[in-house]
């Protein structure tokens, strides 16, 4: 068992060991906290540490159980369960897909749920809560400076290009040159965010091989292995790429993979050969 304090009111609570990196409510005042592993110290004292985990009055059941086709908005059965944001054809608000930190399980979330959700994370990682809102108002301040270079520029690729920086999909990307384009078609604001989705995800394979490179010594020949998302969403084309072993030299210029069919692109990655 291990035994550790609430890090809000104080009580001291006791859970399995099997608990580990899982929430546990506090049964005092309804605190969430991740439960750490214990460390050894000194003559085989073991202390714990835990992570506080604020829910806004919200408990973990009211807030982060449904894992069910039901918009978490207003309620309403869906269709199917969505994979990503998308809006509720009941009420038109958003509907946010979020991995728990306690178990991992995907659930479907209201706004302000998802943004509790990013902060059980980011508090789980060792951080805290003035140190989240503090990243929060930083994000803020990034995506006001992005919005005003969108709003002067009408090049397609270059809005493709901050957006894709700045960690936006496929689709709303798409759907950003066509608002901010007159005339232009979606088929034209696809093919515009496929060429800059192509570059920078070329870039990013690039600084991994760069990166993969430096670490090898110089008496041996460093080799890198293709590895997809491992998921449905895998094309034919990189799949048949899987497991492949290059050399850092071989590798260049072979991501993201030309003959890609994925409706997100090319998701595939390098990672250090193991022979």
């Amino acid at each position: 068992m291990i035994e550790f304090q609430c890090p809000k009111c104080g009580e001291m609570m006791s859970v399995p060991d099997s608990l580990v990196g899982q929430a546990e409510t506090c049964p005092e005042c309804g605190n969430v906290a991740i439960v750490s592993a214990p460390q050894t110290i000194g003559a085989g004292m073991r202390i714990q540490s835990v992570a506080p985990v604020r829910l806004a009055r919200l408990s973990v059941a009211e807030a982060f159980d449904n894992v069910d086709a039901i918009c978490p908005n207003c309620n309403h059965g869906l269709e199917k369960r969505p994979g990503r944001k998308k809006k509720c054809p009941h009420c038109g608000q958003f509907i946010y897909v979020r991995t728990r930190p306690s178990d991992g399980k995907k659930v479907l979330a209201t706004e302000a749920q998802a943004e509790q959700i990013a902060e059980q994370w980011f508090i789980s990682r060792g951080g805290t809560h003035d140190e989240f809102l503090s990243e929060q108002r930083r994000l803020a301040e990034e995506k006001e400076r992005v919005a005003g270079r969108l709003a002067h520029t009408k090049d397609p690729l270059e809005i493709a290009r901050l957006l894709l920086a700045h960690g936006k999909n496929w689709p709303e990307v798409a759907r950003t040159i066509g608002k901010s384009i007159p005339g232009i078609s979606r088929t034209e604001a696809d093919a515009f965010t496929k060429i800059a989705l192509t570059e920078w995800r070329r870039t990013q394979a690039e600084r991994q091989l760069d990166q993969i490179e430096a670490l090898g010594a110089e008496e041996f020949e460093v080799k890198v292995e293709w590895s997809t998302a491992g998921d449905d969403g895998v094309c034919h084309a990189c799949a048949a790429m899987e497991g492949k072993i290059f050399t850092v030299k071989g590798a260049r210029r072979l991501m993201p993979h030309a003959k890609c069919t994925s409706e997100d692109g090319c998701r595939c990655c390098w990672t250090p050969a193991v022979e």
